[in-house]
C-alpha cells in the first residue's frame, strides 16, 4: 500500500481500522515524512472512542504539523471541503 500511495498521485490512504499503536514500524516512520500528505485519519466510532482513538495518535509523537495534516487538513484538501 505505501508504494502505491508514494507512486500514484491521487491515491491517499485513511486510516481506520487500525489503531495508531499497531501501525507497522515503516509506517510510522514515513507518515511525518514521505506519507504526511497522503495520510487521513478515520475513526472506528462508536466501536472505539475518539478519545481513544486520538490519545493514541497523540502518542506517537508526531510534530503538531503533521498531526494537523493527518486530522483534518489532508481530508479538506482531498474532499475540497
Amino acid at each position: 500500500m505505501m508504494a502505491i500511495v508514494l507512486h500514484k498521485p491521487n491515491v491517499y490512504w485513511e486510516m481506520s481500522g487500525w489503531g495508531p499503536e499497531y501501525l507497522p514500524e515503516a509506517l510510522k516512520h514515513d507518515i511525518p515524512r514521505r506519507l504526511q500528505d497522503k495520510v487521513m485519519f478515520g475513526s472506528d466510532y462508536p466501536s472505539v472512542t475518539f478519545e481513544r482513538t486520538l490519545k493514541a495518535w497523540e502518542g506517537l509523537g508526531f510534530r503538531d504539523e503533521i498531526m494537523e495534516k493527518v486530522l483534518h487538513l489532508n481530508a479538506e484538501r482531498v474532499l475540497s471541503l
